[in-house]
């Protein structure tokens, strides 16, 4: 079942499930930042290993990617409904 039929069923009129794409390119930086947004990945949860962490991240990634570029498109998906007229 979608999201649309969950909500339609809830008394919404479902206006479809939309799908669109952005190219992203990440670098060591953003990936770090992005991991210590996570609660398992962040600052706090990491302590004493944090410095490590983004150590073994940068030297790690850029052995592979030495231009500090890893592009991806990232997909963001919602579903359109809105409540019947009175």
């Amino acid at each position: 079942m979608t999201y649309g039929q969950i909500l339609a069923q809830a008394g919404f009129i479902d206006l479809g499930d939309h799908e669109f794409k952005v190219p992203y390119v990440w670098t060591v930086e953003s990936l770090i930042g992005n991991a210590y947004t996570s609660s398992v990945m962040s600052k706090n949860a990491l302590g004493d290993k944090a410095e490590g962490f983004e150590t073994d991240l940068r030297q790690t990634i850029l052995v592979k990617y030495p231009e500090n570029r890893l592009p991806e498109t990232l997909i963001f998906e919602y579903t359109l409904v809105k409540r019947p007229s009175k």
